[in-house]
């Protein structure tokens, strides 16, 4: 069973059709996203410590997602810059790793598009205090043959650190 079908239970069978599919047998796709930055000092240590890609209009994107173990790994190559992370599942929630910063969420399925809520931010292992952790917030929306991606990363003290979004689909 795939990490999503997995976390999702049944309302998998909510998300659109090129959702379904992506996450039944993930692989390689591409795109455009737009990626913007804040130009504050504190947001500039996040973009820098989550190795963020720089900001640019409709940059090449490039994802590639394999499976191995119960964990995918996504590696994503957003213009020059490539972020990779790994997910896991843990106590029904979507675990994701990126250098020493771990992400939790809650998943939901609503009207074909995959939502993802902020839970927790770690850093090396340990809880960090709402008021200064990196909050992410995102959605994948079925659009033709590929979806529509928003990534918004805020930290509530500063706002959005840096946002990015666009189209992913097949090659």
């Amino acid at each position: 069973m795939g990490l999503y079908r997995k976390l999702l239970g049944s309302d998998f069978e909510k998300l659109g059709q090129v959702l379904q599919k992506f996450h039944t047998n993930p692989g390689e796709v591409v795109g455009h996203l737009t990626v913007t930055h804040s130009t504050a000092t504190i947001p500039r240590f996040f973009i820098w410590l989550m190795r963020l890609p720089k900001e640019g209009h409709r940059l090449s994107t490039e994802l590639s997602v394999t499976f191995n173990d119960g964990r995918e790994t996504w590696t994503r190559q957003i213009g020059s810059a490539i972020l990779k992370t790994s997910q896991r599942a843990k106590d029904g929630r979507l675990i994701e790793s990126a250098g020493p910063l771990e992400f939790v969420f809650d998943l939901e399925a609503s009207e074909g598009a995959m939502l993802f809520h902020h839970y927790r931010s770690k850093l090396l292992g340990i809880s960090l205090p709402r008021r200064i952790a990196p909050i992410i917030e995102a959605s994948a929306s079925p659009c033709g043959s590929g979806w529509k991606v928003l990534v918004d990363i805020q930290c509530p003290r500063y706002g959005t650190i840096c946002r990015y979004e666009g189209e992913i689909g097949p090659k």
